[in-house]
């Protein structure tokens, strides 16, 4: 940043912590306190919708974090995640190789079964 607008690092840093009131969390630069995160969470949020609305973009408001909009496609990645857990490659290569096969591994009435239960679950999140 510094390089970009010609003022030094530490300057920078006292006006980002003293100022905007941000600090530097594991390298990256977050607020301060919880509150300060939902604040900037707010004005993101706001930032987006008034982009949508810009571009005509019509948008399905709905709860966030609503465990019924979690599209169950996650469950396959999940079960390919955790056999993949704690277990050190050799190579990038190696680690794709096994990746691959645990994808081969999925069944074609997997992906359905989880369109299926997913259309359920909409359907009583319709009816209530």
């Amino acid at each position: 940043m510094s390089d970009i607008t010609s003022i030094d690092r530490e300057t920078i840093i006292k006006i980002l912590a003293k100022n905007l009131h941000i600090v530097k969390v594991c390298a990256k630069l977050g607020p301060k306190s919880d509150q300060d995160n939902a604040l900037v969470r707010v004005y993101i949020v706001l930032s987006v919708k008034q982009f949508l609305v810009s571009k005509h973009i019509t948008v399905l408001e709905h709860p966030p974090c609503s465990q019924d909009l979690d599209p169950y496609d996650f469950k396959l990645v999940i079960k390919e995640e955790n056999a993949l857990k704690k277990t050190l490659f050799q190579s990038v290569g190696d680690g794709k190789i096994k990746t691959a096969d645990l994808l081969k591994m999925v069944t074609t009435n997997e992906p359905q079964n989880c369109f299926e239960m997913w259309k359920t679950r909409m359907q009583q999140c319709i009816d209530r």
